[in-house]
C-alpha cells in the first residue's frame, strides 16, 4: 500500500459518516458490524445482534475472495483487514459491514428540499387558533 488512508479520508472519498465509538475511535457504523482504523491499514469487524452464523460465513467468504487477511474468526463475528486503495476490497468491506452511504442530491432535488422546509418552518411560526369552547 502505497499511502496511509486514514478512516476519515477513506469515509469521505467513499461518501460515508464517521463517528466516535465508545471508546472514542473513529468508525464508520453499519448494520453488521463498523469499519476502523488499525495503524497502516483499515479494518472491518461483524458483530452485534444482526450478525449471525449463515451472515458472517457468507460476509466472510466474500471478504476473503476480494483479497483480505482475516485476523479474527469466530463463531458469529470476526475482523478482516483490508488495503483502502483497493477498490475491491473497499467495497466488499463497506457491503460486509452494511454500510449505508450519504446521499447526494441534485441541484433540483436540493431546490425542492429547501422549498419544502421554508414552507415547514412558515407553517410553524403562524399564530395558533384559539379552541372554541362548547
Amino acid at each position: 500500500m502505497a499511502e496511509n488512508t486514514t478512516i476519515r479520508e477513506f469515509a469521505e472519498r467513499h461518501r460515508l459518516r464517521v463517528r466516535h465509538d465508545e471508546d472514542r475511535t473513529w468508525i464508520i457504523p453499519g448494520r453488521y458490524g463498523h469499519l476502523w482504523d488499525d495503524g497502516d491499514r483499515l479494518a472491518v469487524t461483524i458483530f452485534g445482534e444482526h450478525a449471525t452464523k449463515t451472515l458472517w460465513t457468507y460476509r466472510r467468504r466474500a471478504c476473503l475472495a476480494a483479497g483480505m487477511e482475516l485476523v479474527q474468526d469466530g463463531d458469529a463475528e470476526g475482523t478482516l483487514m483490508f488495503d483502502p486503495s483497493n477498490a475491491e476490497q473497499a467495497q466488499a468491506a463497506i457491503r460486509a459491514a452494511g454500510v449505508k452511504r450519504r446521499r447526494t442530491l441534485s441541484p433540483a432535488q436540493r431546490e425542492v428540499a429547501m422549498r419544502g422546509l421554508a414552507l415547514a418552518r412558515e407553517a410553524r411560526n403562524l399564530p395558533q387558533e384559539s379552541p372554541v369552547s362548547v
